[in-house]
């Protein structure tokens, strides 16, 4: 055949015909089709029934490839690819709810506060990287969050009924390395997934990409050992987080975020007045900075 002229799809498709030259179903549906329109003509030049011979066989490989479920092979996305594209997803205005199950290491800080040792679940808001925490139950309500500003902010409701804000500077250390572990800013924790860690695919249900990633840089693996991520196929929404967090390289606590559902939280949620009474007390951690731990419903 004279392939000079021929165009690239041109080779890509004859290559495809020629190996489903042999399948018999397509072979049995090409024979129907020729003698179906070849018959009145038998006397036509034998290019024409090459021709015709060839794109039946296309033809009827395509139908059996598609109804056996083969006809597109998507290409395998790479673990980077998906990652990017989890970010693009989260970016989107939309409030997602995850159940959040924290377990400190016994040996550390707030594993030793009375209670620390329990295992805390909670549910965990987010919109793009704004986000806040309430506990399971709504016994002794609470909710504890981050603002644009790098302030932490604890809500506390029942009897006390009162608010405190503070610059993450002045946060006592255990409070902060509560917080931080058990929410997550789903942006700056997928940026980072593509800037500091070595990622690696592992087999998955059908729909699901299940990703591991292992902090390639010395600052970084201090800090975490490993993030793996289990993220939608055709939505790229991160369905669920486990972190195993570290500090100077011993375990602090494992973390994991499961989605729930998709909904919608007024802006207010995402405040500390959005969780106050009107007129409530509200006081500066920096204009406070004894205040007790126990004032922190994170170690109740």
């Amino acid at each position: 055949m004279n392939t000079e002229n021929n165009h690239p799809l041109d080779e890509i498709i004859q290559r495809y015909l020629e190996s489903h030259a042999n399948n018999p179903q397509a072979m049995s549906l090409a024979d129907r089709v020729l003698k179906a329109h070849t018959a009145p003509e038998r006397r036509r030049h034998k290019r024409f029934i090459r021709t015709v011979r060839w794109v039946s066989i296309l033809a009827a490989s395509v139908v059996v490839a598609f109804l056996g479920g083969l006809y597109i092979t998507p290409l395998q996305a790479s673990p980077q690819t998906v990652v990017r594209d989890a970010l693009q997803a989260h970016a989107l205005p939309v409030d997602r709810l995850y159940f959040v199950e924290t377990t400190f290491d016994p040996r550390i800080t707030v594993a030793r506060i009375p209670g620390g040792e329990r295992v805390r679940r909670n549910y965990l808001w987010t919109r793009g990287d704004s986000f806040w925490l309430e506990p399971l139950t709504p016994n002794n309500p609470w909710a504890i969050g981050r603002n644009p500003m790098d302030e932490l902010w604890v809500a506390i409701g029942g009897r006390v009924n009162m608010g405190i804000h503070m610059p993450m500077n002045v946060v006592p250390e255990p409070v902060r390395m509560a917080a931080e572990l058990m929410t997550m800013k789903v942006e700056t924790l997928l940026t980072q997934v593509l800037d500091d860690f070595t990622l690696h695919e592992e087999r998955a249900p059908r729909g699901t990409h299940l990703i591991v990633a292992r902090p390639n840089k010395p600052l970084v693996a201090g800090k975490v050992k490993s993030i793996t991520l289990e993220i939608d196929s055709p939505t790229r929404v991160v369905r669920r987080v486990v972190v195993e967090r570290w500090n100077q390289g011993l375990p602090v606590a494992t973390v994991s975020f499961q989605l729930l559902e998709t909904g919608s939280q007024p802006d207010t949620a995402y405040t500390l007045e959005g969780h106050l009474a009107q007129g409530s007390k509200v006081i500066r951690g920096d204009e406070f900075p004894a205040i007790s731990l126990r004032m922190f419903p994170l170690f109740r």
